[in-house]
């Protein structure tokens, strides 16, 4: 009968307890190298990413600065292309209007040349005191388009202050009494002393003096009237009316806009551009107003402009 040994159960269990932790031990220390690369890669992302960040952010800077420039430059030709735009059309209605008062000048001299010797001393004055307001409109008008030439190339700000628009009517009134004189047009003031706008005295003076000059040549017979009166918010409107010949519906719908700018005669035969409506609008939104106006085919208009009014 042979030997056999007893098997030794606590040293075998002791090496598989140990073969066991020695497994898990592996197994963790391969974790951690696995979890360590893991780390350093993901952190390389990290700083890769941050660098691509800041040159994409440096390249959105360049972009942004040049995207700002066009545009800089980009406002600069539409500013410029409108001060062009509004310049030529500043001369134009300049040197259309021009042509009223030396056509005045022109017929009331010729006529008391022609009629000296049958024409009484107080007539004789009379036209002659028409001439002279005349020539004043030729002159102020000349004054007047080489200021406003100034301020659309650059050259000249335009003062803002307190405008009396009592003093506007009368000047404007007393330019255009020969005008309105020679169509028998009795022109008036309806404006209370005390009331002002702020803004540029010339530019009011040209608005005013525009709608009136309108007012005559589309008017044949009756009279043109400037009012004014106080308006909500603190604002000033003005309004010129008269008794002409209104506007039909498809001159009056496109009224103050550039692709609708129509000319037709007064009813004196006086040409018109359509350009001068322009100008004014355009002088009326730089003083901070806005104009509208009301008309009806055959029972006159009435052209209203809202300014701000003069504060104390």
């Amino acid at each position: 009968m042979k030997f056999k040994p007893k098997p030794d159960y606590g040293k075998a269990n002791w090496l598989q307890r140990n073969m066991t932790h020695r497994n898990r031990y592996n197994r963790w220390l391969g974790q951690q190298e696995a979890k360590k690369t893991f780390e350093a890669q993901v952190s390389e992302l990290n700083s890769q990413n941050k660098g691509l960040g800041s040159d994409l952010a440096a390249e959105k800077g360049r972009s942004g600065a040049l995207e700002a420039k066009v545009t800089e430059l980009g406002s600069a030709l539409v500013t410029e292309t409108d001060r062009s735009n509004e310049m030529g059309a500043m001369f134009a209605i300049v040197a259309h209007d021009l042509r009223s008062p030396f056509n005045g000048v022109l017929g009331f001299l010729e006529f008391i040349l022609s009629n000296f010797d049958s024409t009484s001393d107080d007539e004789k004055k009379q036209y002659l005191d028409n001439v002279y307001c005349q020539a004043n409109r030729i002159y102020d008008m000349q004054a007047e388009s080489l200021g406003l030439a100034n301020y659309f190339m650059g050259k000249q700000d335009v003062p803002m202050g307190k405008v009396s628009i009592k003093d506007i009517a009368a000047n404007v009134i007393y330019k255009h009494k020969g005008a309105a004189f020679a169509k028998g047009l009795r022109l008036e003031s309806a404006v209370l002393p005390g009331l002002d706008a702020h803004g540029n005295s010339a530019f009011v003076d040209i608005i005013v003096s525009n709608l009136v000059s309108n007012a005559i040549k589309f008017t044949a017979t009756g009279s043109i009237t400037i009012s004014a009166k106080g308006a909500q918010g603190g604002k000033v409107e003005i309004t010129v009316s008269d008794t002409g010949v209104g506007m039909p519906d498809h001159i009056f719908s496109q009224l103050f806009m550039p692709e609708g700018k129509i000319g037709r005669k007064g009813t004196g035969g006086e040409k018109s551009t359509g350009l001068g409506l322009l100008m004014v609008a355009s002088m009326v939104r730089r003083n901070g107003g806005r104009i509208w106006a009301e008309s009806e085919e055959g029972k006159g208009s009435r052209f209203h402009v809202e300014l701000p009014a003069a504060q104390d």
